[in-house]
């Protein structure tokens, strides 16, 4: 394992190690530092006497703490991660709008740079707010403008004339309306996008899911097993490994065809299909090869046994399986040539001796599996006949 530095060890600590995790925690900090910010603002506008009094920028200062302490711990801890909105951005616009109109309230000589600062928390929604909450958050913060205003002209704040502040307030409310229209409809595109690519990724796969598998079994078609088997040939060349492939023929198929219709024969080959996969081993490839033909990648350091026992519990099992409701005594046997994979051999070499013990295990009267006679080890012989009716030809 690489080692990992210190200072990577504390972005860890402090941003998480989840990539989601580590952009909510960012925009918690941004914002943290926004807060610490305005603490410095606010602590040099005392002396500078912009504040109705100092008790108000004390409230002031007080709040801004609060915020920048409250949000980070919760997304931090993981808490947030399955609400809706898991960066806790919402709640945190609207505290720190509602702090911007107490600051508009008690410091009079900042109130220009207040309304920029409120617009610009409207902002800080763009890019991660849905559209429901664009509405929550836009409502909200024209409603504590409303509020302010309201509270402030009640109680006869000092250096709080109701004729221009009110002015002021509904230019404000106006503007923040607008830019409230302007990210509800950006968070609609946004969403578009969002759908639009989920909606391509997917069809990109159903493509790949097309071209690679066969559409009746769905097993892996001819074009991609091969190149698996290329890719597991060049896997082994590299380790010195070994494996095998299986070449499977369903027996009297052509029978099955002609006695039962092209439909059973279908639904034959879609049940031994699923059959197949349920019985062999999860590290095992299997690809219809061609017709009622299936083709294995059978993986391990002695192949050829793995294959032979593979292969003997599938035919045993199969002896037990109703391939149709239709024919429920039909019973599906098949023939097999297995071989062993030489590292210097082609694609087509190690194919052609599987299909040369594939026909050694029909002309020998079927429902067996031969090893290819370059393996130098004898062939599986036909097991005994099992109680249950199988297809003749």
């Amino acid at each position: 394992m690489t080692p990992i530095s210190r200072s990577e060890a504390l972005v860890s600590l402090v941003l998480g190690t989840d990539p989601r995790m580590r952009m909510r925690t960012r925009l918690c900090l941004l914002a943290s530092v926004l807060y610490l910010g305005w603490i410095c603002v606010i602590s040099l506008g005392i002396e500078a006497g912009l504040f109705i009094s100092a008790q108000a920028a004390q409230w002031a200062i007080a709040l801004n703490v609060l915020a920048m302490l409250a949000g980070y711990p919760i997304v931090r801890s993981g808490k947030s991660m399955h609400w809706a909105d898991p960066a806790l951005v919402l709640p945190q616009m609207l505290g720190a709008q509602a702090l911007a109109c107490f600051a508009y309230a008690t410091a009079p000589d900042a109130r220009g740079a207040l309304m920029q600062w409120m617009c610009f928390i409207q902002v800080f929604g763009l890019f991660s707010l849905n559209p429901h909450e664009v509405k929550w958050s836009g409502s909200g913060s024209i409603l504590l403008l409303a509020l302010m205003l309201f509270i402030s002209t009640s109680i006869g704040l000092d250096q709080f004339s109701a004729g221009e502040q009110t002015l002021r307030v509904i230019l404000q409310g106006f503007v923040m309306g607008v830019l409230c229209w302007v990210s509800y409809h950006y968070s609609l595109m946004r969403g578009r996008v969002r759908a639009q690519k989920q909606e391509l990724t997917q069809a990109v796969a159903d493509v790949q899911n097309i071209i690679e598998h066969d559409a009746l079994t769905g097993l892996y078609n001819r074009r991609h097993m091969q190149i698996l088997l290329e890719a597991e040939m060049e896997r082994c060349r590299r380790s010195g490994h070994s494996f095998c492939i299986a070449l499977v023929d369903l027996d009297h198929f052509k029978f099955i065809n002609e006695t039962y219709g092209p439909h059973l024969g279908d639904e034959v080959l879609r049940n031994f299909a699923r059959h197949i996969r349920l019985i062999l081993r999860e590290t095992d490839v299997v690809a219809r090869w061609g017709g009622e033909e299936f083709l294995l990648i059978m993986p391990d350091t002695n192949p050829s046994e793995r294959a032979k026992v593979g292969l003997e519990r599938l035919r045993r099992s199969l002896m037990l399986q109703t391939m149709s409701l239709q024919a429920p005594d039909l019973r599906a046997t098949f023939s097999a040539g297995i071989a062993v994979y030489h590292a210097d051999e082609t694609m087509d070499q190690v194919l052609d001796r599987a299909d040369r013990a594939l026909y050694q295990a029909k002309a020998a009267g079927r429902a067996r599996t031969v090893l290819s006679a370059d393996d130098d080890l004898a062939p599986i012989h036909k097991p005994a006949a099992s109680p249950s009716t199988s297809c003749k030809a």
